[in-house]
């Protein structure tokens, strides 16, 4: 599978990787299977977050004697454990958290550090006047992360393009890394990638073969898209999406999260068949701005 350079990180990361949220919806066997499945697949980077249900765990639990063998991505800021019944915010953005987060993701990964640890689906004006920073550095001097990044969320071009471009001013150079929404259906980072990955920034791509609508299949979409023609023989819809962000040349690595071992076969067979023709790619993009009244 094809690695590609994680920024000024120093790492090379498998094109692929293993979105681990959806293992909160699985049990323990399940897991199992899933986790070294997608290791003994070849992928190399698995991300993960403590508000992920048992995920930390399940991790933890199956593959820590694996350890060597990938590179771990998880987060903070998040109110874990969270008050049953409360109307307590999601994430809070103290050092004192920040310290509890990281103390509890390492006993339930069953590991003495983590590669990419990151702020959880902030703003940066969350962030301002906070020691959130100031802790990330601390801990990164104890060994306990390796590098410091930022997740975004949302498919939202209003909210994820605006807190996208936030993190790309030179105020929060120190971030190493980006995760950030991109796919033939969600393009408002498509630039932003570029101008990330020139200052040197790994990026982390989610959402490349997610449903926008949650009413409408992905087969659907590409069909109201004008992309079926596109498609090569016997590829399907996510294939054909996954291969279209795999052709942007500055996406690292992208995180599918399955809870289906077929589907991580079809992933792994997508991205080995490599981008996509560039004369497909274009005629890609020109029906999706069609589409879109551009």
């Amino acid at each position: 599978m094809e690695k590609r350079c994680f920024g000024k990180t120093g790492l090379d990361v498998t094109i692929l990787g293993y979105g681990a949220m959806e293992l909160r919806h699985v049990d323990e066997a399940q897991a199992e299977k899933l986790l070294n499945a997608a290791l003994d697949a070849g992928i190399t980077f698995i991300d993960t977050a403590p508000d992920y249900g048992p995920s930390e765990d399940y991790i933890g639990q199956f593959i820590a004697h694996r350890r060597n063998e990938y590179i771990l991505a998880t987060k903070c800021g998040c109110n874990i454990p969270y008050p049953s019944g409360s109307d307590a915010p999601r994430h809070i953005w103290t050092g004192v958290q920040l310290r509890h987060n990281i103390e509890h993701s390492l006993r339930r990964l069953c590991t003495d550090y983590v590669d990419v640890w990151q702020i959880h689906s902030a703003y940066p004006q969350d962030l301002a006047g906070t020691d959130v920073l100031e802790t990330m550095f601390k801990i990164q001097e104890e060994g306990k992360v390796r590098h410091i990044a930022v997740s975004m969320g949302g498919a939202s071009e209003k909210y994820g393009y605006v807190q996208m471009r936030g993190y790309l001013d030179p105020v929060w150079d120190a971030f190493e890394a980006m995760q950030v929404w991109y796919s033939a259906l969600v393009r408002y980072s498509e630039q932003a990638i570029r101008e990330a990955a020139r200052k040197g920034i790994g990026t982390i791509i989610r959402g490349a073969t997610r449903r926008v609508d949650p009413w409408t299949s992905l087969e659907d979409a590409c069909t109201q898209l004008n992309l079926d023609a596109l498609r090569a023989p016997g590829e399907s819809a996510a294939q054909f999406l996954l291969r279209f962000v795999v052709s942007h040349p500055d996406v690292h690595t992208i995180i599918v999260g399955t809870k289906n071992l077929d589907h991580i076969a079809e992933n792994v067979t997508a991205v080995e068949s490599g981008p996509l023709p560039a004369d497909v790619l274009v005629e890609a993009k020109k029906r999706l701005d069609v589409a879109k009244g551009e």
